[in-house]
């Protein structure tokens, strides 16, 4: 597996896709926080067993989670930044959306090496885990005020 990064990435990118084919879906019927709560956990779950798991095949499970994961959030959290704006400011809102995420895309991996000549790979993993988890403790209460 360490030899053939494509594996990994096919295998993410196949869970991505059949997770958009579900959560996406799902994200409509039943509301958002049915996709975003679930993806955010599948991701929180991978980031702890990538730091743990030492058997190659069982790498395999890492990338698929989450991508599920990755896959099962992003509709739903499109689509909750798109119901929280005005229909004219949809394409506004929607290229904040990606400017954001694309900016961690860019300036994550630099934050995280700069955290992985202080520490190593569990506890930069343990930090993401810790942010997901406040994202998905904001995602839940806010959820639940509007009821």
């Amino acid at each position: 597996m360490e030899k053939n990064v494509g594996i990994y990435l096919m295998v993410l990118a196949t869970a991505m896709v059949l997770a958009r084919m579900t959560f996406g879906p799902l994200s409509d019927k039943k509301g958002r926080i049915w996709a975003i709560l679930p993806g955010l956990v599948l991701i929180i779950i991978s980031m702890i067993l990538i730091g743990v798991i030492t058997h190659p095949h069982l790498a395999l499970i890492v990338p698929f989670m989450f991508g599920l994961g990755i896959g099962g959030a992003m509709p739903g959290l499109i689509a909750w930044t798109l119901d929280r704006t005005k229909a004219t400011e949809s394409g506004l809102a929607g290229s904040t959306f990606y400017f954001i995420y694309e900016i961690g895309m860019f300036f994550g991996p630099f934050v995280l090496g700069i955290l992985l000549e202080k520490g190593n790979y569990n506890s930069i993993l343990v930090i993401a885990g810790i942010i997901l988890f406040v994202m998905l403790f904001y995602l839940y209460s806010s959820n639940r005020e509007k009821k």
